[in-house]
């Protein structure tokens, strides 16, 4: 079966946090851009936005930066590994 792009950003991003909770970190701060950077995609701001909420836990994880209506390259999370 095919993985969509949020799919993937979010895959992207649950292997980001696994390495740093692997590594012995209590957290991982991740931001839009880096994502988009690392996976080699242009213009994917809300595809990235969507996967990185939908790993965002209420209550544990931290917003950092939000940008108007939550879809920017600039979209930086706190995600907190305990």
């Amino acid at each position: 079966m095919k993985q969509n792009l949020t799919d993937t950003a979010s895959t992207y991003i649950l292997g980001l946090k696994e390495l740093a909770r692997l590594n012995g970190m209590k957290s991982i701060t991740i931001r839009n851009s880096e994502i988009q950077d690392n996976l080699e995609w242009e213009s994917r701001a809300p595809i990235v936005s969507k996967a990185m909420w939908n790993n965002f836990v209420e209550g544990r994880d931290e917003v950092i930066y939000q940008p108007p209506q939550s879809k920017g390259t600039k979209l930086e999370i706190k995600y907190n590994l305990d």
